[in-house]
């Protein structure tokens, strides 16, 4: 999916931590698409996950596995 050139849906997120809203800064995280795909990510130094593309909305999951 995400190797689409172009994709109307292209969003970047940023993880925060729930009670400080700080950004979850080095993390492995797992995203699970509305497909059923899983993907193993790793947040940057700004919390930022890789860009996930689709050609339309979707709902995801995110389960965090812990520091990189």
């Amino acid at each position: 999916m995400n190797e689409w050139p172009q994709a109307k849906f292209d969003d970047p997120y940023i993880l925060r931590h729930r009670a400080t809203n700080e950004p979850l800064r080095n993390m492995r995280v797992e995203l699970t698409r509305a497909d059923g795909a899983r993907l193993q990510l790793v947040t940057d130094g700004e919390g930022r996950l890789p860009v996930q593309k689709g050609l339309g909305p979707e709902d995801i999951a995110i389960k965090i596995i812990g520091k990189a």
